[in-house]
């Protein structure tokens, strides 16, 4: 089965990144980011959840200001991608689809959802599940 344009493309395996984010304090503090990095066979990620800016004043971007909601970016290191993102599970909610191939769209995917973290959260931490479909050439 190949990827849409490109026949020398051959789906081998899929995958999921898990990105769990056990001290819940973070989401409603002062920071302005919270990074995790994951390595996947010859893929390389960095997840990256940022807070929706509420206002220009100091203090303004962080997570406590925006009542623990924010985005998700998705950075592919890798120099020759070989995987897309195609979905994204946040906490006890539900999967939201989400596509973009790393080799084609860009390394960089953001997600254009606002997630409510604190509402996610299940018994004081939060689990992020990323969807990929990993592929050789």
């Amino acid at each position: 089965m190949g990827l849409e344009g490109d026949s020398t493309a051959k789906l081998s395996t899929n995958f999921i990144a898990t990105w769990c984010v056990e001290d819940v304090t973070r989401l409603k503090g002062k920071k302005t980011r919270l990074t995790m990095s994951h390595v996947e066979g010859k893929d390389e990620f960095r997840f990256t959840i940022s807070p929706l800016k509420t206002s220009d004043e100091r203090g303004g971007a962080s997570f406590g200001a925006s009542g623990g909601r924010g985005t998700f970016e998705v950075k592919c290191l890798s120099d020759v991608p070989s995987c897309r993102l195609r979905a994204l599970t946040v906490g006890k909610g539900s999967t939201r689809c989400v596509t973009h191939d790393f080799s084609l769209d860009g390394i960089m995917c953001r997600v254009p959802d606002v997630f409510d973290f604190i509402r996610a959260c299940d018994q004081g931490s939060l689990t992020v599940k990323f969807h990929f479909d990993s592929f050789w050439r």
